[in-house]
């Protein structure tokens, strides 16, 4: 993934997005130096800290990773200024359907995935962002992955997203 540009990650639920985002933070790190901040509507701090002590100790967690605090996160200008002033070079943000979005229809997802993009790459960040499908797609031998076009009906995360890495069990 590059710098300046927005990943989605979609999949349904437990099937293993934010296992691989902590795997992939973790070899981003050891490989590149690289560090991540993680914005997480879900999980709590020490939940993800817990999850990636797997792959490095509470030392190195402590200097290459960061945890937004979610209470403190009340608009989507909250997420694009965590984006544009940290000093990690990975934004994780998850998911995006508990983000502080007022009404949720193909308008407000567009401008709020603009908003995110643009973040992005005003700040030269990776910027990764998970979405959940609609829940009722089934993943067929026609259709083995979800895609952008598969995420809360709206097109935007297709035609927004610079890359889109969908996932299934």
């Amino acid at each position: 993934l590059d710098r300046a540009q927005l990943t989605i990650i979609t999949a349904q639920a437990a099937c293993g997005k934010t296992t691989f985002l902590n795997y992939y933070s973790y070899l981003m790190n050891k490989k590149n130096n690289l560090k991540t901040l993680f914005i997480s509507m879900e999980m709590t701090a020490p939940t993800l800290i817990n999850q990636i002590s797997v792959y490095q100790t509470e030392d190195e967690i402590l200097n290459n990773y960061s945890f937004a605090d979610n209470s403190s996160i009340n608009s989507i200008k909250d997420i694009t200024d965590a984006i544009t002033t940290t000093t990690a070079d990975i934004i994780v943000i998850d998911p995006f359907n508990l983000l502080p979005i007022n009404e949720i229809n193909t308008n407000t997802i567009g401008d709020t995935l603009r908003q995110i993009k643009q973040a992005a790459v005003q700040a030269n960040k990776i910027v990764i962002l998970v979405a959940h499908p609609s829940k009722s797609i089934e993943y067929t031998q026609q259709h083995q992955f979800p895609t952008g076009l598969d995420i809360m009906g709206s097109a935007n995360f297709n035609n927004i997203a610079d890359i889109i890495i969908g996932m299934r069990r």
